[in-house]
């Protein structure tokens, strides 16, 4: 777990956050963000997204995962006002689904398509579930320990 002190929050920031373009809206309306083979990623908002599902294609295309989270306003230790963060409500993938990476695919989407005044996204560290798969997503970006929260920042 990277876990430093901050002094300077600039060194902290996720240069891969990118704004991007959706892919294509599927037949449904759905913004999809994400396809490979029979999967594919939908977000709810091209530009303040906070709900990400994945889809599995059998006949039809079917929701196999899905993360929500909430901005709120925060206030960290770097932070001279209270500024929007996300926070992860929930992530669940369908076993069948999992260990393909796509979770991480999903906080990847979540990132990107977020709205552009969000700081970062940050997790609770006592409320957290599943002490395995997510600290290994959240160890693929630069983050800060602060107190309790572990905070991506964007």
């Amino acid at each position: 777990m990277n876990n430093h002190k901050v002094k300077n929050w600039k060194q902290f920031l996720n240069e891969s956050r990118q704004h991007k373009e959706i892919l294509h809206q599927d037949k449904y309306g759905n913004n999809v963000v994400f396809e490979n083979g029979d999967y594919r990623i939908v977000v709810n908002s091209p530009t303040n997204a906070t709900y990400i599902s994945l889809w599995f294609k059998e006949n039809e295309w079917v929701k196999v995962g899905s993360l929500y989270a909430d901005i709120s306003e925060r206030r960290f230790d770097w932070d001279t006002d209270f500024e929007k963060y996300l926070k992860i409500s929930s992530i669940e993938i369908k076993p069948e689904h999992r260990g393909k990476g796509f979770s991480t695919k999903m906080y990847d989407a979540l990132i990107n398509y977020s709205n552009p005044k969000v700081k970062g996204l940050y997790s609770y560290l006592p409320d957290r579930v599943n002490k395995k798969q997510i600290p290994r997503i959240y160890n693929r970006y630069k983050t800060v320990i602060e107190n309790d929260y572990q905070v991506i920042l964007f």
